[in-house]
């Protein structure tokens, strides 16, 4: 299980985006939430919650508006964009009770869900730190994989000018 690594030799590494101190806010899929359907990154952000990594959880994030879902586009030309996702989220007003937010998403392959998703929190909440923990990192096609479990650590960046986020 992955997520005993963090319980063990990642702990250090990921303690800024997971602490006590910390709110996640899950991703959300690509269509509107309906009650009962599986939400992976709102049941990846409870599991780190009961191991003691976060102080709590807001689902304050919401899809207003289906959109394409990225894992059925298999080119990043088919996926929505930044801008596209942007316009299908809306942010519910709370009193967040922190000033660290981190978002979990289960899967970053390009990063412009995830991207999307911090941006639209800055524009409720610009003066949050908001950070972003997602359990798998793609990396393409790849021969030879050398370690399935490798924990790093990197930035997101947005150029809105050519729609791309660039992994680092």
């Amino acid at each position: 299980n992955a997520l005993r690594l963090l319980s063990s030799e990642a702990k250090d590494l990921f303690q800024p985006f997971l602490n006590s101190e910390v709110m996640l806010v899950p991703v959300p899929g690509s269509s509107p939430k309906v009650e009962g359907a599986p939400w992976p990154s709102k049941l990846l952000a409870d599991v780190l919650l009961d191991m003691g990594y976060a102080k709590s959880i807001s689902t304050c994030l919401h899809r207003h508006t289906q959109i394409r879902k990225s894992s059925l586009h298999y080119t990043a030309a088919s996926r929505p964009s930044v801008q596209e996702h942007l316009e299908t989220f809306t942010v519910d007003s709370q009193l967040l009770n922190t000033d660290q937010i981190t978002l979990v998403d289960d899967v970053l392959t390009l990063g412009r869900t995830t991207v999307a998703s911090a941006l639209k929190l800055l524009e409720a909440y610009p003066h949050k730190d908001i950070k972003i923990f997602c359990l798998v990192q793609t990396k393409g096609f790849e021969d030879e994989i050398e370690n399935l479990i490798d924990p790093s650590i990197g930035e997101l960046t947005y150029y809105s000018q050519s729609g791309k986020v660039w992994r680092e």
